[in-house]
């Protein structure tokens, strides 16, 4: 009976981990209204990262994910992002004080903003090490960008969110200090809008709203929601058989 209901309860924390991360930021609007653009420096780290690799009908590496810029492998160990298939592989890059590091533009380690923490966030990519077009194992199909926990080393996944390529276009169409510049000017309306006393971070979670979606987010949506469906009729089944 424990064990049946040990491994229900095992599906539902699995299938809750991957909802996580399936928000999509789709514009510098979107991206500048999430939590992370406050308080870490993932405007700065995204910009490097959007003009560093090339982007066109893919998005294509430029550098070894593996060890330049203090990039390394990113084992997924908590279930915060999809299962890999066959011939991915996930990478962590944005370490400050990783090796390699400091190749990073002094805008990226040292941002000219008003933020919490410098070394928090993080850009996550899986790339497609079996690719056998004429740049094997340099296709980025998904980016995502997060930050570390307070709790400690792992990410956090409430506040991690998937990249579309129309960001990336939109980030390289503009330099950094606009950027900046933008941010600034939203954080300081919301906080002259802000009740007093309430923390920023609840601010920026109540306005955070994707502006579209594509096809493929309404797809997954809809495949996840089914799979929700799915687990709660075997977990009463599960139940209702422990019960017998």
């Amino acid at each position: 009976m424990s064990r049946k209901i040990s491994f229900c309860v095992a599906a539902c924390l699995i299938l809750t981990s991957v909802f996580a991360a399936r928000r999509s930021l789709n514009s510098i609007t979107d991206l500048i209204d999430c939590h992370l653009s406050e308080h870490t420096n993932i405007l700065e780290l995204l910009h490097w990262f959007a003009n560093e690799v090339d982007v066109d009908n893919h998005i294509r590496l430029t550098f070894d994910p593996a060890s330049d810029y203090g990039s390394h492998h990113y084992g997924n160990f908590e279930g915060m992002l999809e299962p890999l298939p066959w011939g991915y592989q996930y990478y962590t890059i944005g370490n400050i004080y990783e090796d390699d590091s400091d190749a990073l533009p002094s805008y990226v380690r040292n941002p000219h903003r008003n933020i919490d923490d410098n070394n928090r966030a993080r850009i996550i990519i899986r790339v497609n090490e079996g690719h056998s077009g004429p740049h094997p194992g340099q296709i980025i199909d998904q980016v995502y960008i997060t930050q570390h926990s307070d709790e400690g080393t792992n990410y956090d996944p409430d506040n991690t969110y998937r990249i579309t390529p129309s960001l990336l276009h939109a980030i390289r169409r503009r330099n950094i200090t606009e950027i900046q510049q933008l941010a600034r000017r939203s954080h300081r309306e919301n906080a002259s809008t802000r009740p007093q006393g309430q923390p920023t971070r609840y601010v920026h979670e109540a306005q955070y709203k994707p502006s579209t979606e594509n096809n493929d987010d309404f797809l997954r949506r809809f495949c996840y929601a089914i799979l929700v469906i799915i687990v709660i009729v075997a977990l009463n089944v599960c139940l209702q058989n422990s019960f017998k």
